[in-house]
């Protein structure tokens, strides 16, 4: 009967050993969701100008933008203006993925887009075919995700951004002018 008890009670003990142990390594590691301080979803997309663009390359050395948006989103166009005069404030210490989401809208809307705007040619533009409009879950245009530069999601909004939001989003993760 006690070595019953010793073996359940060592039992235990391992359980709880695991728990703790894969807490603290989820904790370390980051799970994967869409709440700030989660890892986001892996994603792999080729922007208008055939570059291919994944979430390493994005957050490579530094801070990552995700911006869902449409050609056609009026407030989105302004965030991006926001976000393009932050940027010659703090310099290109950071890296943007705009994803359009509108499934009409064909490569040449995307290149339009970006030249009609004059939005940074180091920018990424690229049309997503659906797959990662789901996994991030998006609902509304000007959904937004900043990475830092270790894979973690530091800042998350669905309302448009103007140059104080992202000069005081930014120097969360050491950017600012």
């Amino acid at each position: 009967m006690k070595g019953k008890v010793l073996i359940v009670a060592i039992l235990g003990l391992l359980a709880v050993s695991f728990w703790v142990w894969s807490r603290q390594t989820q904790q370390a590691n980051g799970r994967i969701g869409l709440e700030v301080g989660d890892r986001p979803p892996p994603f792999q997309l080729t922007d208008a100008w055939n570059r291919p663009i994944d979430l390493p390359t994005l957050t490579d050395g530094k801070p990552g933008l995700i911006f869902f948006t449409a050609t056609w989103c009026t407030p989105c166009v302004q965030g991006l203006r926001e976000l393009q005069r932050f940027e010659a404030d703090a310099g290109p210490r950071f890296n943007v993925l705009v994803v359009f989401v509108d499934p009409n809208e064909t490569e040449d809307d995307v290149r339009a887009y970006r030249d009609r705007y004059g939005f940074p040619s180091r920018w990424y533009f690229a049309k997503d075919p659906g797959q990662m409009t789901l996994d991030y879950r998006v609902q509304a245009l000007d959904t937004k995700y900043l990475i830092d530069a270790t894979g973690v999601i530091r800042f998350k909004s669905l309302s448009p951004a103007d140059y104080r939001t992202w000069a005081r989003v930014f120097a969360e993760v050491g950017v600012g002018p």
